[in-house]
Parts: C-alpha cells; structure tokens; sequence
C-alpha cells in the first residue's frame, strides 16, 4: 500500500524522501518520453509536434525539443502551410492534399428550412409545489409555535409507520425529546397524540400498511389555455399504491373548519393526481387532505379536482400559496 508522507521544502527532505522525490521524477520523465514515442509510431498520416512559449523558458526536455534533438538534420525548414513568413521544420515531403492546398470543392448549401428562423413556443417556468412546507401561517409566536408543532407531526407520520406498533408510542417519545428538547414534555405529549391519532384513522390505514411511501417527490406538466405547459413539481407527504387505487395525502398543521387556503391545497392534490394518473391508468388515484390538528382526514372528490385542475390550467396563481 502507498505510504504518505508529510512533505515540507526539499531542502529539508530526509534521504528517504528525497529518493522518493527523484524516482517520481524519472518515472514521470519516462512516461513523457514514451507518449512521445507512441505518437511517432502511430500516427497514421502524418504528426504535428507544436507548442508555444511565453514569458517563462520551455521546460527542459519539451517534445519540440526532444524532436530537432533526435532528428537532428533530418528535419528540413519549409514554409508554413498556414502562408505568411514563418516557417517549420519538416521530416520528409508535405503529403498531398495538404490543408493549405486543398481545393476539394465545396457542394452547394441548400437554403435554410422556413421554420429555423421561427420563435419556438414559449414554455412557462416551473412551478416548484411543496405543499408539506409551504404552510399559510404567519410568523407571530404562536402561529410559529403551531407550525413548529405541525413539522414535528409531519416528522413522526413519515418514522412511525416503518416502526412496530407497539413500539411507536416510545420512539414518538425520543424522537421529540431528541428533536424538540425546547419543548414542555406536555407539549411533545401533545404532538404525539396527535400523529399516533392520525395514524389510526381508518379512511388512512392504506397509506400507513406496509408499501406505502413518504415524501415522495413528483414531477408533471399539463396544457394551459393557449397551449402552453405549466410545469410543476412537488413532493407528496404521503402514498400508497394497491390494485384497487392509488391514495396520496398531503398533511396541514390546521383543522378542516380553516378553509382560507382550501382553494388552493385542493388545487396541488389536482395536481399531484394529474401527475400520477398516466403512471396508473388502471386504477383512480384518490386524494386526501389530512387536517392534524383535529386530526381529520378529508377524501377530495374526483369532481373537484377535475375542476381545480381545469382552474389551474386557465390560471396558474390558483397554486401559489
């Protein structure tokens, strides 16, 4: 195994390195020379050693160098082939058809098809939705405390399900006292509650069995009036595929009876569905609004996000949050 050693200034290198130093030298020196040599043999037509030099000399054992060293009178000056005064040194005739001689004719161009110059359809932003972080509430203290509770809801919906039921009350403990020391063990209680209570809402046991995913992030367009995309991504809080349907839930920290931003959770979910609906043509894919602070789980009508949808196509700032 290579060893590695502390290297300061050469001077102060011990024999050992400075030994070291000199064989990474000549082995680098060696792979030089033999790069050359596997040019000169397989060069297939000819071989154009050039280089240049600025305010610096070349380096000692340059190839240009290693060239008129080897060849020695061999190499005959000629004029360059690019014109002018300057001129190379050469080693045997200029080959035929030299790019500065060639006269190979040039076929006509047909003209340019009318659809080049052509603006090409203009193709909207994405729209980036992330409706598990995106939350309506304001920064006073205690709309930031709820928020801080509706993360830490979310942080559990996402462990929980991969953890033994019988356990999940335990590990709901630690992961809050770990994540939320700043919190009263009253307030960690609390939040416990509530995603355990979740949890256990028969209208969601599918999307807490086995199989099913959290954070799933998704990506789609659709056509807007005028025939331009809308392109949206996001991530799902929570799916579950079985043969029956898909279900796909997204979490708010608030209750069913806040409808401020109802429009416009709706809306994501049409989205969301539109986006998995090719994947799944088989089955429908059903959407859930998932209010923690009850908690209550809200099933949104196929109706309505149909409607959403054609809403979303007409104006896309029924999305924006």
């Amino acid at each position: 195994a290579p060893l590695f050693v502390w290297a300061r200034r050469k001077a102060e290198d011990a024999p050992a390195l400075a030994a070291a130093r000199q064989r990474a030298r000549d082995a680098a020196a060696g792979e030089h020379r033999r790069l050359l040599y596997v040019a000169m043999t397989r060069a297939a037509q000819r071989l154009v050693v050039a280089g240049y030099e600025g305010l610096k000399a070349r380096p000692q054992d340059n190839w240009h160098d290693l060239m008129r060293l080897g060849l020695g009178e061999a190499l005959q000056e000629a004029p360059a082939p690019w014109g002018g005064e300057e001129t190379i040194l050469r080693l045997g005739e200029a080959p035929s058809g030299d790019a500065a001689t060639s006269k190979t004719p040039v076929a006509d161009i047909a003209p340019a098809p009318g659809w080049l110059g052509a603006r090409p359809p203009r193709q909207s932003a994405p729209t980036s939705l992330t409706p598990s972080r995106a939350s309506p509430l304001r920064t006073r203290a205690a709309d930031r405390a709820r928020r801080q509770a509706g993360l830490l809801a979310h942080m559990l919906l996402q462990h929980l399900p991969e953890v033994d039921p019988a356990r999940r009350r335990d590990v709901a403990d630690r992961l809050l006292e770990s994540r939320a020391s700043a919190l009263t063990p009253a307030e960690r209680a609390a939040i416990a509650n509530r995603a355990l209570a979740t949890m256990a809402l028969p209208a969601l046991a599918p999307l807490f069995a086995p199989g099913s995913r959290a954070e799933v992030a998704v990506a789609g367009a659709i056509a807007r009036d005028g025939g331009e995309a809308l392109n949206f991504s996001g991530r799902i809080d929570r799916i579950a595929v079985a043969d029956d349907a898909v279900r796909i839930a997204d979490f708010k920290s608030g209750s069913a009876s806040n409808t401020a931003n109802l429009r416009a959770y709706v809306a994501q979910l049409a989205l969301y569905r539109a986006a998995l609906a090719p994947l799944y043509p088989d089955r429908p894919v059903r959407a859930f609004l998932v209010w923690l602070g009850a908690p209550e789980a809200v099933e949104i009508a196929a109706a309505e996000l149909d409607a959403a949808l054609a809403e979303v196509s007409a104006n896309s700032s029924a999305v924006a949050l």
